[in-house]
């Protein structure tokens, strides 16, 4: 549930009463996702040796989420988590090699099939779903 009001947050970005008269635009966003970072980061006041300018540039321009807890202690159920705004045990990503399918759950949620290469490059007919998706159209 916490996962989905941070994607929704992140994503929808100010009201639509914010806008400028222009009419709506559509909002820019960067997701950053980096493995065992800590807060080895200027905007944290971490480390020294850590990324500090542009890091605390980022975070004075946008949403910084210094409070964040992850799904699972490894890299792949845990963005599958965050991207898909579901559970490791619902999703079925355990660990970091999965094989070339996907979970049936996550065939479900196909607004974020495709659009990142974290829970599976393939499809489970052994086609890559990234080219077969540019092919059609449905993804730029």
């Amino acid at each position: 549930m916490l996962i989905r009001r941070l994607v929704c947050m992140i994503t929808l970005g100010p009201s639509r009463g914010a806008w400028p008269s222009g009419g709506p635009k559509r909002p820019n966003v960067l997701f950053i996702a980096i493995d065992d970072l800590n807060d080895w980061i200027g905007c944290l006041g971490g480390h020294p040796q850590g990324a500090r300018r542009t890091s605390i540039a980022l975070s004075r321009r946008g949403v910084l989420f210094s409070n964040a807890h992850c799904q699972a202690p490894i890299c792949n159920p845990s963005r599958v988590s965050l991207l898909t705004g579901v559970r490791p045990s619902t999703s079925g990503v355990y660990e970091l090699s999965q094989p070339h399918h996907l979970s049936p759950v996550l065939k479900m949620r196909s607004h974020s099939r495709g659009i990142s290469r974290l829970v599976a490059t393939m499809c489970s007919d052994g086609k890559d779903l990234s080219r077969a998706l540019r092919v059609s159209g449905r993804l730029a």
